[in-house]
């Protein structure tokens, strides 16, 4: 598939726990200076590092790279509690604030759409703050409609914040559907030929 992806020179790669700093770096400035994220206090490393250890247990969680800097990162987790939401994965990134137009964001979220398929993921969600017009275009390019508008959800910044949320069906809704793998059981000759296909 053609898309601008191919133009970027770094890697995709599975994120470690020692990337947690780099990571944290990334994510600070949307809690502290946007509405994007609704956390209001930077969480310390420790806590930071142990989120991404839970949901690295069971979901993809990926970082591009260039020349060894992390520009962006995005992972699956959980979306809901219940047993029964056990298809259901949402999705989250965030990149690099000087390097948000280079397509870094629809790079990692077609490895993480497609990582989730090969777990048996049966739909994924994105949820949005409102206004979000870059997400918004993310999520509608591949192919996820909005299914949900939750009016004056979050305030944060003395304003009342709208969230969206988007859906994507990525599988078969079989009534006797096989099982989700967890991503740590994934086949590695899938999961290293899933991080490299849109660089290719």
């Amino acid at each position: 598939m053609k898309t601008k992806n191919q133009t970027l020179n770094g890697r995709v790669r599975l994120a470690t726990l020692a990337d947690a700093d780099e990571i944290l770096a990334i994510y600070a400035p949307y809690i502290e200076q946007t509405t994007i994220s609704f956390e209001w206090t930077v969480p310390t490393p420790e806590a930071f590092r142990s989120r991404m250890k839970q949901s690295m247990e069971d979901y993809p969680y990926i970082v591009y790279e260039e020349n060894g800097v992390i520009l962006g990162y995005a992972y699956a987790h959980r979306a809901f509690e219940r047993y029964s939401y056990r298809f259901c994965a949402e999705l989250s990134v965030y990149i690099k604030q000087n390097a948000r137009t280079k397509g870094i964001g629809t790079l990692l979220y077609r490895i993480l759409i497609d990582l989730c398929r090969e777990m048996g993921v049966k739909t994924l969600y994105g949820v949005v703050t409102n206004p979000n017009e870059a997400s918004f275009r993310l999520h509608e390019r591949l192919g996820f409609v909005r299914v949900g508008n939750f009016p004056n959800s979050g305030h944060k910044f003395d304003q009342w914040i709208d969230v969206i949320w988007y859906a994507l069906p990525i599988g078969e809704y079989d009534p006797h559907p096989r099982e989700i793998t967890p991503f740590s059981q994934l086949s590695k000759n899938v999961i290293s030929q899933t991080l490299t296909k849109y660089l290719n």
